[in-house]
């Protein structure tokens, strides 16, 4: 082989064509590299060097490699086209990747099998009902404040705009421990754990209906039905706020029971706040009907006793003053009597009524599919993620074998 043929090779394949190269890649001196250049002739033993090294490398074509090495004999140089570099590289990942065929197909599908297994029978799946609450503002103060107003008082104030009814208090209400400890005695069907089974049995995996919980088990039931219902507040342009509720757990029915029951619970604390606000109510004003109605009778009997004691007032001025000052407040004593004892109806019919601080808008369902694990993303992210490294390992395993067996040649040599 000649010099030039040499200096064509080291160009085309290894991209240098600089002596100082071209020796450290032969294991020679560069003053040996020099004498072959100026003989313009390569010995044969290091014609087989550099054709192990391109065998490694696996860049050149094979015709185009042995015309020009084969037997060590010299020439001249076979005139050829110029190869882009890009398709060495390719042929180099070509030959890995046709070699390791086999951990290149068995990874992905050792990972979707994997993640298959995970997400139908390791997993535990979760299915999520929702529901869409209309909060109705139903306040009780309103009585009291109508009838303050009559005297000219004004006792609306910030409080009256925060109650139960309020929008924004039904996320810390649904939330709230008061629930979830009710939510934990309530009894379900479940499809595993059987018919009539605690809430507290249910999230605890525990079979025995009869087994006696401690306090520590009991606080950390109720984080976990907290963590199982989630309360979205919507507002709306128009200035009605909406509440979409839900629940989530590993059977469809028990998640639609689970927001039937919260619902219900959400009711009876209402209702039972709506009753206490009421029956304060009605103490209040059976408390100052009970004063106003003696006062007027002691007021009446004022006038009466004034007039018994005065017959002749119009000839006194002062007599007249006295006499529309106690007019004036019998005559309090009546509207204000007259106002509680409307109030007091009021309060009764209320006492009565069922009005609800909510109205259910979307009654909740049985959901129709899991919501997690997702399998198609999963198995989107599985799929991607193993022929990434399917990818990686056989790249790194053939170049960690390729620069291990050109040492060992190099210090064979």
């Amino acid at each position: 082989m000649t010099f030039i043929e040499l200096h064509e090779i080291f160009k085309k394949t290894f991209g240098t064509d600089r002596l100082a190269d071209i020796a450290r890649k032969l294991n020679v001196s560069p003053q040996v590299v020099s004498s072959w250049k100026s003989k313009d002739s390569v010995p044969f033993r290091y014609v087989e060097i550099l054709k192990e090294l391109i065998n490694n490398e696996n860049l050149l074509k094979d015709e185009l490699f042995n015309s020009k090495i084969k037997d060590g004999k010299t020439g001249e140089s076979e005139k050829s086209g110029y190869t882009p570099d890009y398709v060495f590289i390719i042929i180099k990942y070509y030959r890995y990747f046709l070699k390791n065929i086999f951990l290149l197909i068995g990874i992905p599908v050792i990972s979707i099998i994997i993640a298959l297994f995970h997400i139908y029978y390791i997993s535990t799946p979760s299915y999520v009902s929702n529901c869409t609450v209309l909060p109705v503002s139903t306040n009780t103060a309103s009585g009291i404040e109508s009838m303050a107003s009559n005297f000219g008082l004004n006792i609306k104030g910030e409080t009256s705009q925060y109650n139960l009814s309020s929008s924004d208090m039904y996320p810390h209400i649904l939330r709230s421990r008061r629930i979830a400890s009710e939510l934990l005695e309530t009894k379900f069907n479940s499809i595993k754990y059987g018919n009539k089974i605690k809430l507290i049995n249910i999230i605890n995996d525990n079979y025995d209906s009869l087994k006696v919980w401690s306090e520590r088990e009991k606080i950390r039931s109720i984080r976990n039905v907290q963590n199982l219902i989630n309360v979205d507040l919507i507002r709306t342009r128009v200035g009605v706020n909406l509440l979409n509720i839900s629940t989530s757990l590993f059977e469809p029915l028990l998640a639609k029971e689970l927001l039937d029951s919260t619902l219900a619970e959400l009711e009876g604390i209402t209702s039972k706040f709506r009753l206490s606000r009421i029956g304060e109510k009605k103490n209040f004003i059976e408390s100052r009907l009970k004063n106003i109605s003696i006062d007027l009778a002691n007021s009446e009997n004022k006038i009466k006793e004034f007039r018994e004691n005065n017959r002749s007032i119009l000839s006194s001025p002062a007599l007249m003053l006295e006499q529309e000052r106690i007019l004036r407040e019998l005559e309090v004593l009546k509207e204000m009597y007259i106002t509680m004892k409307t109030q007091f109806e009021m309060v009764q019919i209320e006492e009565v009524e069922n009005n609800a601080f909510f109205e259910v808008l979307d009654h909740p369902e049985i959901p129709l599919g899991r919501t997690s694990p997702k399998a198609t993303q999963i198995l989107f992210l599985t799929i991607i993620l193993s022929f990434f490294i399917s990818f990686s390992v056989v790249y790194i395993k053939e170049e960690l074998l390729l620069n291990f067996e050109l040492k060992k040649f190099i210090l064979l040599k």
